[in-house]
Formats: C-alpha cells, structure tokens, sequence
C-alpha cells in the first residue's frame, strides 16, 4: 500500500489537496484521489473487512508515516469506527506499534 501511496502523492502537488480516499470493501481497499484537471487515480488493493464497508479521507502524507514503520509485506490492520473519527492503524507483527490518524473531513 505504501508503494501506492507515494506514487499518489507525487501527482498531488502542494496547490492541491493532499486528500485520498480509502474505501473498505469486503475482500480489498480501493485507493482513489483526485490530484487536478480532471484526473482521477483509482487503484485496488488486496485486505479483509471485519465489520461495515466504510470510507474515509486522509491526508496522503500523514497516511504513509505509519506505513512507513512497517516492513513491506506485513500485515497492517486500520481500526476505524466512523469516518470522522480517529482510526487506529497496527500491525501483529509487532504489538508495541500504534499509529492513531485523524482522517479529514469530506464536506
């Protein structure tokens, strides 16, 4: 997912939003940002849901800083209750690690 991210982040330049939507769905996340001028960028990746579908906005920046903590390959587990409300991202491969994001708000 880091990989995705940072090639997001090179299309938002600093007089765009740095805004990505995560989207939770059964059996992957969907990855989509809109950096300008009509361009959308939508990418899939594979993960598993417990719980309600749900999306959420984020800051691409602050999003890659837990992911940047972890290992390519391991697991990361994102915690999320509402999409206003902090999200809580781990990984079980090291139970010492927490990362709390507060995502942005989508008006």
């Amino acid at each position: 997912m880091l990989n995705v991210l940072n090639r997001i982040a090179s299309f938002l330049t600093s007089d765009r939003s740095p805004a990505v939507r995560l989207q939770f769905e059964k059996d992957s996340v969907l990855i989509s940002a809109e950096p300008g001028d009509g361009m959308r960028i939508n990418t899939k990746a594979p993960a598993s849901l417990e719980g309600e579908e749900m999306e959420a906005l984020f800051n691409v920046h602050f999003l890659r800083e837990p992911l940047r903590a972890v290992e390519e390959g391991e697991e990361v587990v994102f915690e999320i209750q509402e999409p206003r409300r902090p999200v809580k991202i781990s990984s079980p491969s090291d139970p010492d690690y927490v990362y709390v994001l507060m995502p942005m708000a989508d008006d």
